[in-house]
């Protein structure tokens, strides 16, 4: 029996085979935590109790007992994905924009046992009794967007993003853990939301006066993002407003 539409049939993939940028690094959590500690070594900082916060498209360590968050990227495309971040994060904590900021004079380690990039970022703990007005929001989003002037570098369209996931989604061995109709639905919807996107009159180019930009706001958190090429970065940036957070010193052993 064929395919219906916007499936495929178990163990093949829709268009190009699987390419380097969709194989992890990391097989294992165990080998992304115990190259976070190695990196974190390497700069001085010993711990004992190292804890995964998340893992998505990279692994998030926190360095217990230190107030230092290790990103470990586990795919091929995030050496570069994570050192442009830890670059641009560098600029933007040296110019006092609210971000959780790279650790002072860490720079990203390349762990020669996993081949992984790691970088060290101060922790910030939420603070869920403080609350962020639109006025805080848009104050933030304008001392990130100065700090951003400062930035020389070039940096990828959000839109190279938008290709990756759909890269994905078409091919069934990474998207093994859901059923056929649900990656038909998942496929059918970016395709939508694509066509939509590409309707919109986005500018996108390194000019500080004409870039376009959208916020969000919420009653304790805040977001900001812009389509402009020169700021657009991972997902996973450690650029976001730092507002709502408080600031946890780091310590050395």
């Amino acid at each position: 029996m064929s395919a219906t539409a916007g499936e495929t049939p178990a163990g093949s993939s829709r268009g190009s085979p699987t390419t380097s940028d969709q194989r992890p690094h990391v097989a294992r959590t165990s080998e992304a935590v115990a190259a976070a500690v190695r990196a974190a070594a390497r700069h001085g900082y010993v711990m004992d109790d190292p804890a995964l916060v998340q893992e998505t498209n990279n692994a998030v360590v926190w360095l217990r007992p230190h107030e230092i968050i290790a990103k470990v990227g586990r795919w091929s495309h995030s050496e570069d994905a994570l050192r442009r971040e830890h670059a641009v994060a560098t600029i933007l904590a040296s110019a006092g924009a609210p971000i959780a900021p790279p650790v002072r004079d860490a720079e990203p380690v390349l762990d020669e046992h996993t081949g992984c990039l790691v970088t060290l970022w101060q922790r910030l703990e939420h603070d869920a009794a403080r609350e962020s007005s639109p006025i805080d929001v848009a104050r933030a989003l304008r001392r990130l967007h100065q700090g951003l002037s400062r930035y020389r570098g070039e940096l990828p369209s959000f839109r190279e993003g938008v290709r990756r996931a759909r890269v994905t989604l078409d091919d069934d061995r990474l998207m093994v853990a859901l059923a056929p109709e649900d990656r038909s639905t998942l496929r059918r919807a970016h395709d939508r939301i694509s066509a939509e996107l590409e309707g919109l009159d986005l500018f996108e180019g390194p000019s500080t006066e004409s870039r376009t930009s959208t916020t969000s706001s919420s009653r304790r958190t805040g977001s900001a993002g812009s389509t402009s090429r020169r700021y657009a970065s991972d997902p996973s940036n450690g650029t976001s407003p730092s507002f709502p957070m408080k600031r946890r010193g780091c310590s050395r052993r």
